[in-house]
């Protein structure tokens, strides 16, 4: 534990001397009762840029962006439920769309946005949460960047429409969840 401390430590350092990134924290979603980790560049009066990792990624593949748009906006890269530091629950069903897009409105709230609102970026299954969320709260969001993940209603239709599309489509994992609804 003492070994695994030190190298956390000074993963961070280095971290932050990279990239300038200094705030990695944990947020308790008291009415999801899940502990979310994320990491934010920026300050806090800034508008609210929240990105959505891949699968199977964590905060860390937003490590330039945090940077990149600090300078504009407070960047938070989030470890989703089940990923990174982030608590992992039990339940498969704790895993599903809905319950990942409702961690996400709280998430937001919780970090309460100057006005109320963010921008959304997401990558790969970030994305496609990304789209759902929008769906869902489109008054909670500015702008809505998904990178690598089309909406699902286009996909669906692409998908059965164009057999080879289907055996070059590398998401299978994304079927497969949304087949089995987790």
């Amino acid at each position: 534990m003492l070994v695994q401390k030190i190298l956390e430590t000074l993963f961070f350092n280095v971290l932050t001397l990279y990239t300038g990134i200094a705030a990695v924290t944990y947020l308790l979603i008291k009415d999801r009762g899940v502990k979310l980790h994320y990491v934010e560049a920026g300050d806090t009066s800034m508008p609210l840029l929240l990105c959505l990792h891949g699968f199977p990624e964590c905060w860390f593949s937003w490590r330039h962006q945090l940077k990149e748009f600090s300078s504009q906006f407070r960047v938070v890269a989030v470890d989703l439920r089940g990923y990174g530091d982030s608590d992992k629950t039990k339940r498969v069903s704790d895993y599903s769309f809905s319950e990942t897009v409702e961690d996400i409105k709280s998430f937001i709230q919780e970090l309460e946005p100057v006005d109320g609102k963010c921008s959304l970026m997401g990558h790969d299954w970030g994305g496609t949460l990304a789209w759902k969320f929008v769906e869902k709260y489109p008054h909670l969001i500015h702008r809505h960047i998904s990178i690598n993940s089309p909406h699902s209603d286009v996909m669906a239709q692409l998908l059965k429409s164009n057999f080879s599309q289907l055996k070059k489509f590398w998401c299978v994992y994304m079927i497969f969840f949304s087949v089995l609804n987790i």
